[in-house]
């Protein structure tokens, strides 16, 4: 679907080598909306294409403060310790990507690499546990999910 009206508004949306480009025209002809999306087009085959600005995804082990800050507040010291534990396996690994990065190839990667330096299997679950509501909370504290960049071809 190239081009595509909701309301009386006309949207743009296409891939260009995997990477997905979609947004508003307007209030607009049909064939204005056609033009627009082929100026859009063009602007990205010749490499001019200037995207909304998005506010860059934080970085894992710049989100941790926050995180921890929040989870020492509302949590038992225990709870605590188990994800400081469990931060601490995560940030070699995982640490320095962005929020928007990390991927689930890039966790499953992490679960194989943990299981072959012979942790128990309940400790890696842990720590993608940990994972999973440091993400749940980044979530809720940005109002959006953080979004890939990359759009998804084949599950």
């Amino acid at each position: 679907m190239s081009i595509y009206q909701r309301g009386k508004v006309w949207w743009y949306e296409f891939v260009d080598h995997g990477e997905r480009y979609r947004g508003a025209i307007g209030k607009v002809s049909k064939t204005m909306a056609r033009e627009v999306e082929t100026r859009k087009k063009a602007e990205v085959a010749e490499g001019r294409y200037k995207p909304p600005s998005k506010k860059p995804s934080l970085r894992l082990d710049e989100f941790i403060e926050d995180y921890f800050a929040y989870y020492r507040t509302n949590r038992k010291p225990r709870s605590v310790k188990r994800h400081e534990v469990s931060w601490h396996a995560v940030q070699p690994v995982l640490g320095a990507k962005r929020l928007d990065e990390i991927a689930p190839l890039d966790l499953e990667r992490y679960r194989r690499q943990r299981k072959q330096s012979d942790v128990s299997d309940v400790t890696v679950n842990r720590e993608l546990a940990f994972l999973k509501h440091l993400y749940t909370m980044a979530i809720k504290w940005s109002g959006a999910r953080p979004q890939r960049t990359r759009s998804r071809t084949s599950d």
